[in-house]
């Protein structure tokens, strides 16, 4: 049979449009398959495109379906034939729910709290970084934070996490959500990983995990914060305590006693460490100036000034767990004694101890007269 020019333009038309309509429908299949869990389907799709990268309308991969659904053995079979971990749900597409714009493999499994398809991705050579953002700045341990999820959130400090990694609209790092959704069994973990963490670490508004904990009332939140190590005197940028926050008295009472504790004992360990650095260090330097009597009595007290506030610093940081033990002293007539040498004691003590080093180093030796 002859064909004009037109019969044929008209057969390759036909022709294309078959095999386009062909791989949509081998390309709804993949995708159909993967939100369904249909592995038979699945196989058929890959078998007549051998592409595992295919989209459906939105523009969300087959495999970041599967992972929504938390069917691993898709997920599985999808990266062995070549799926694209790095692809992301595009802006626009998503609901938040099991996906969000620019969520990667690792988001969505964070988000629908899928721990063994994030052991898979985990264990993938090739695989977004673990600490990266969503359109949101959300990373997948934002994520796990702000859902409560536990193993989710072991899993991906396991798996390197930084704990410290602010995201989110809010501006803060995992522990701040952490507290602000009052999910004490993963404060707990975090408290049990001996990791590294910034507890004070602040939000865009200025607020700290503790603050985060208060305004929602989560008193048991708190005290745990408290017992890492929280600093219950700092402000945020509206120049509020974290006991300005509180809503219920026993709130207050708490951060009060904390509060006033926490400033009394710092400042009395601080000023001990302070005058025994000075009480040691003053009487060799001054030895070291001895040629010179008005180096002795100026430079050698300066000296040991500058080192003892340098050591005075570190003092101040670390001695806020002094704080605890005294809290946590039940025998009134210990917890009395504790109270006296932490805050009265120990300053009195060094105090004496430096003077009479002080006097020693200063003042000049004095012979006694030779007599006959």
């Amino acid at each position: 049979m002859n064909l004009g020019i037109a019969g044929k333009v008209a057969l390759v038309l036909a022709a294309t449009t078959v095999a386009s309509s062909q791989a949509a429908a081998n390309e709804g299949k993949l995708v159909s398959a993967a939100k369904s869990g249909n592995v038979k389907e699945l196989f058929s799709a890959l078998a007549n495109t051998g592409d595992a990268n295919q989209l459906d309308g939105e523009g969300i991969s087959a495999l970041l379906w599967a992972i929504s659904r938390s069917r691993t053995g898709l997920a599985r079979l999808l990266l062995a034939n070549g799926a694209d971990a790095f692809l992301r749900v595009p802006e626009g597409a998503g609901d938040s729910v099991e996906m969000a714009p620019g969520d990667t493999v690792l988001h969505v499994a964070a988000r629908n709290a899928d721990t063994q398809t994030l052991r898979l991705l985990l264990a993938q050579d090739r695989m977004p970084d673990i600490d990266t953002r969503n359109s949101l700045g959300e990373t997948p341990l934002v994520i796990a934070a702000k859902r409560g999820r536990l193993e989710v959130f072991r899993e991906l400090v396991s798996g390197g996490a930084n704990l410290n990694l602010k995201g989110g609209p809010e501006g803060a790092a995992p522990l701040w959500f952490v507290a602000a959704r009052g999910h004490h069994e993963i404060l707990t973990e975090i408290g049990d990983s001996g990791r590294h963490l910034e507890v004070d670490a602040t939000a865009q508004d200025g607020t700290t995990p503790l603050m985060a904990a208060v305004r929602e009332d989560y008193t048991q939140v708190a005290e745990v914060l408290i017992a890492m190590g929280a600093d219950v005197n700092i402000r945020d940028l509206d120049g509020k305590l974290a006991r300005d926050h509180a809503k219920s008295q026993r709130m207050r009472d708490l951060l009060t006693q904390k509060g006033v504790m926490n400033l009394w004992i710092r400042a009395s360990v601080a000023l001990t460490v302070m005058l025994v650095v000075f009480s040691v260090l003053v009487a060799p330097i001054s030895a070291f100036f001895k040629r010179q009597e008005w180096l002795r009595r100026y430079a050698a007290p300066a000296i040991s000034a500058l080192i003892a506030i340098a050591t005075v610093q570190y003092a101040w940081q670390y001695s806020s767990h002094l704080v605890d033990y005294y809290l946590s002293i039940q025998n009134v007539a210990v917890r009395a004694f504790s109270g006296f040498m932490l805050i009265l004691g120990g300053p009195l003590l060094s105090a004496l101890i430096f003077f009479r080093a002080s006097s020693a180093a200063i003042s000049p030796s004095r012979r006694s007269p030779r007599t006959g």
